[in-house]
């Protein structure tokens, strides 16, 4: 990957796809699906730490999912950084963005515990009538402490992981869009 000058065509690209990427983070923070839904085109598809690896659900499994996990979660911070930017044509772009998510949970019993993931979203964003939005998300975790979830409170059952070598979702999500 060799980094080359942005076009200002990219960079008001950048600007726009940022605020999705923001407007996303706080529909999930605020529980605010409608944020959330308008993030995707909406024949989008992603995968997430409930699923298996190799599967893929809709924006509306994972807002199902959100909502059901709703009660679990009292309070959640989200944070992006190091987010970069790779153009496939005018209209393609693959994200990646480092996320970290601070949350407490509650278990059954109104016990609450503090979880801090470290994750990253590998998306391609696709620019349709003028509009840059999610069309594909890959969601690898780094790392979840503690380990362990409090009482019956769900734990990512199959996450997709990240990796430090060329096994890494990223490579694969570059390639299909035509990326070196």
């Amino acid at each position: 990957m060799q980094a080359h000058a942005a076009t200002p065509e990219q960079l008001v690209a950048r600007a726009q796809i940022y605020d999705v990427l923001m407007q996303y983070i706080r529909g999930v923070d605020r529980r605010d699906m409608d944020l959330v839904r308008a993030a995707y085109h909406a024949d989008a598809n992603q995968t997430n730490p409930y699923l298996a690896p190799g599967e893929w659900g809709s924006v509306e499994d994972l807002i199902t999912l959100m909502n059901q996990n709703a009660v679990h979660i009292p309070m959640s911070m989200h944070f992006l950084a190091n987010i970069v930017f790779e153009f496939a044509g005018d209209d393609v772009a693959i994200v990646e963005s480092y996320l970290m998510a601070y949350q407490t949970h509650r278990d059954a019993e109104g016990v609450e515990g503090f979880r801090q993931t470290g994750s990253r979203y590998l998306d391609r964003f696709e620019r349709r009538a003028g509009s840059w939005k999610i069309a594909k998300r890959v969601l690898p975790l780094n790392f979840i402490r503690p380990l362990a979830a409090p009482g019956d409170q769900i734990l990512f059952t199959n996450p997709v992981l990240s990796t430090r070598d060329a096994t890494d979702p990223l490579w694969s999500l570059r390639a299909e869009a035509g990326l070196d």
